[in-house]
């Protein structure tokens, strides 16, 4: 393994040279490729690290050493071993490995060092509420015998990783930046099955639920709560009937309330619901969950009443705090949600109707009442949908829309693309390819005459509103556009629209093809399924638009997930091809030049092996 070649009589020669080149670049030359040192120094044996250089990873740069100051242990060769570090607790049997690193609010800056995934005996790895950025490592989300990890209140971002441990209790990764989609096993290869906790409130995540959570028979507390998760909330969210927390608030969850989690049968203690798109009725069987402290639904677009078997004075008490003890005319129903047509201000006694011109078909709004008022709703649709870089949108950019033209009719039916009838009432609003940003406001549900809507091929996003199925709509076409998440159910029961409905056909197609498909028109019935790792939008005409778009070097912006695999092969390959041939072609040369000036090949003997 130590052998040279000896080419002292032809160091000059550049057909030797070359060849050594070559050689030095398709062999592991120690002079391209030096081994690897280690702390013994031997070449063949691998880099090994102890508990403290593994821990002291987490000490990085100036403020890292600022930190480690004040901190007992935390230096390099502590005579007392890492055991006796602040934060870190060790096996009590071997005194050696190291099963727990607890450092909440210590005030620690820098990333989650890949050399974690080295403590393989580590359980628990609880560090919230400090300044932690980047990514956590695939290497850390493999420790095979992790039981908690809690990394809340930090600066971290990625996506969220599988975990190899199958022991895992809880994950807690609150108030960080991350982003993607839950992934459809939290396991590698495996569901969590011990799991017991699991919270990623306020965070970016986007995408659905689906049965995620479904095996996870033990979860007692699941927070998703301030994300952008979307589609239904499935019932299997509750599969082992033991939770006792649930905090989904604050996405974008459409549906009816599943019957999982307005069920006797449960040990709910918390239910928080309020601020989604979901839909339908207050299910009646929550009068029977005994548990029950807070169930909270308000804004959403839930609809008729809610049944008198829940109002009781001790679910949702906070409505009536600060309410003198005079005030003896509760009405315990309020304080689950303020009726339809009423409002509260800020989720508190008391609902106040909504005045005259306004509405509000849903329970448990707050804020202002919908204005009914066709003016307002159009002046509405100008302002949330960019309507200052319309195509052909001058007309729109009028100051009164209360005011009539000279036939006496209403003056916002001169607009480009607005279509009224002989009593001005707003029938069709034609506004394909207008350069439409933004998003379509709920309020374009109210329009009480709208039979027509065409906003295909702008770039709108947000989400398809669920007031349109309050509309008499008959055409609907909202293709080629950013927008996400899926058709609301309800809207999908709504019949006439595009053909829905006929002969008792109800799909939610017809009215757009789900994302993941496309068809030509954007709509079914021949919505086809996109490739693997395509399709993002709702209604899409082609898989392309809209694939998320992430920040690279240099303030560069590429589509998500860069080059593949097969990408980077084919790069390595063909570099390999051009460096083999540039050598051939250089050797070619060299040798027609050397046989033109009489040379005479090398003999063998004059080679010698050392």
């Amino acid at each position: 393994k130590n052998q040279h070649i000896s080419v002292s009589r032809f160091r000059n020669s550049p057909h030797v040279h070359i060849h050594i080149y070559l050689f030095h670049l398709t062999s592991p030359s120690p002079f391209l490729f030096p081994p690897q040192k280690t702390r013994m120094g031997h070449k063949d044996e691998p880099a090994t690290l102890s508990n403290e250089d593994i821990l002291l990873t987490l000490v990085q740069g100036e403020d890292g050493s600022y930190w480690a100051k004040d901190h007992e242990g935390w230096k390099k060769d502590n005579p007392d071993g890492v055991c006796f570090w602040d934060g870190v607790d060790c096996d009590p049997e071997t005194e050696t490995e190291v099963e727990a690193i607890r450092l909440p609010a210590a005030g620690l800056i820098g990333t989650l060092p890949t050399e974690l995934g080295l403590l393989t005996s580590l359980k628990e790895l609880s560090l919230p509420k400090n300044v932690i950025h980047g990514s956590i490592p695939n290497k850390v989300a493999a420790l095979p015998r992790l039981v908690e990890l809690n990394l809340a209140e930090n600066e971290i971002t990625g996506t969220f990783p599988q975990f190899s441990s199958s022991k895992i209790r809880k994950i807690i990764l609150s108030k960080n930046e991350l982003t993607g989609t839950l992934p459809s096993a939290l396991g590698v290869g495996h569901h969590l099955l011990a799991l017991e906790e699991f919270d990623v409130a306020k965070n970016k995540f986007t995408g659905t639920v689906s049965d995620v959570f479904a095996p996870s028979k033990k979860l007692s507390l699941l927070s998703l709560s301030d994300n952008v998760f979307s589609g239904t909330i499935p019932d299997s969210i509750n599969g082992g009937e033991v939770l006792e927390e649930l905090y989904l608030n604050r996405n974008a969850f459409v549906g009816p309330i599943p019957l999982s989690i307005a069920d006797s049968r449960t040990r709910l203690r918390e239910v928080w619901l309020q601020n989604n798109m979901l839909s339908g009725t207050v299910p009646i069987s929550i009068s029977s969950m005994s548990l029950l402290k807070h169930y909270y639904v308000e804004g959403n677009k839930l609809t008729g009443t809610i049944p008198a078997s829940i109002c009781r004075a001790d679910l949702n008490a906070d409505f009536f705090e600060g309410v003198a003890d005079t005030v003896t005319d509760r009405n315990y129903c309020d304080a689950f949600a303020c009726p339809a047509g009423s409002t509260t201000l800020d989720g508190q006694y008391p609902c106040k109707a909504c005045p005259n011109l306004n509405t509000n078909p849903y329970l448990g709004q707050q804020g202002r009442c919908t204005d009914l008022k066709t003016s307002d709703i159009l002046k509405n649709l100008y302002e949330t949908a960019g309507g200052q870089d319309w195509v052909d949108g001058i007309s729109w950019d009028y100051p009164d829309y209360t005011e009539k033209n000279v036939n006496n009719i209403p003056i916002y039916c001169d607009f480009s693309g607005v279509e009224c009838d002989v009593n001005g009432h707003v029938v069709a609003l034609n506004l394909s390819n207008r350069n439409l940003k933004g998003w379509l406001p709920p309020t374009i549900g109210f329009l009480p005459y709208l039979e027509r809507l065409d906003v295909s091929h702008n770039d709108l996003t947000g989400f398809l509103p669920s007031e349109l199925r309050f509309t008499p709509l008959e055409n609907l076409n909202v293709a080629d556009n950013r927008l996400k998440g899926r058709v609301p159910p309800m809207f999908c029961l709504k019949g006439g629209v595009n053909g829905n409905g006929n002969k008792g056909e109800y799909d939610c197609d017809h009215l757009a093809c789900p994302v993941g498909t496309y068809s030509h028109t954007g709509m079914g019935p021949n919505c086809r399924a996109c490739s693997k790792g395509n399709g993002f939008t709702l209604g899409a005409t082609d898989c392309s638009k809209g694939a998320p778009m992430v920040k690279g070097k240099e303030g560069h912006h590429r589509r998500e997930g860069g080059m593949s695999g097969i990408d980077i092969f084919g790069l390595i390959l063909l570099s390999m091809c051009v460096l083999w041939a540039v050598g051939f072609f250089v050797l070619r040369h060299m040798d027609r030049r050397r046989m033109t000036k009489g040379a005479h090949e090398l003999p063998q003997h004059e080679w010698s092996i050392d």
